[in-house]
């Protein structure tokens, strides 16, 4: 029988200071055609011009080149957005985390920002994400927080906690 043990190979994690993107993956589909008049999927210029500076931002704050990337990952994320300026004044000067219960929904920004840590080196495939946590708050102080935990095994006694 396996050992249970939850043997950590690499721990990351850092914060981005930005205003996290509203813009979904979803949103930038569109059907095109070619020459040959076939139609395909594809990400307007707007998407393509989203995830270009989104891949921007990431790609200054890679993992360093130690982290193993071909491991099973454990993947935090939460997103940080500028206070509206409908909120109470009481939380805001308590610099208070207020759940961000409007749109967009988090799994379909959490994909868009996958596909960018794909495309930055994160990881080698965002398939070996295996446990993934994506919060939303609005906050004092914009942006994006990463941890990341590589992991030995695959077989775990308890759930992973990349924020300790």
């Amino acid at each position: 029988m396996p050992s249970l043990n939850n043997d950590i190979a690499g721990k990351w994690q850092t914060f981005i200071a930005c205003i996290p993107p509203r813009t979904t993956a979803q949103q930038h589909k569109r059907i095109f055609k070619n020459k040959a008049g076939r139609m395909f999927l594809g990400t307007d210029s707007n998407g393509v011009a989203v995830q270009n500076e989104l891949c921007a931002l990431l790609s200054t704050h890679r993992p360093p080149e130690s982290f193993p990337r071909n491991l099973p990952i454990a993947c935090s994320i939460r997103l940080f957005f500028p206070y509206r300026k409908t909120e109470k004044k009481t939380p805001v000067k308590l610099r208070a985390h207020i759940a961000h219960t409007v749109p967009p929904d988090a799994d379909n920004l959490v994909k868009f920002l996958l596909d960018c840590m794909t495309r930055c080196n994160f990881w080698n495939d965002d398939s070996q994400v295996f446990h993934l946590n994506v919060e939303k708050y609005f906050h004092v102080s914009p942006g994006i927080q990463i941890g990341l935990a590589a992991f030995t095994s695959n077989v775990f006694a308890a759930r992973p906690n990349v924020f300790s």
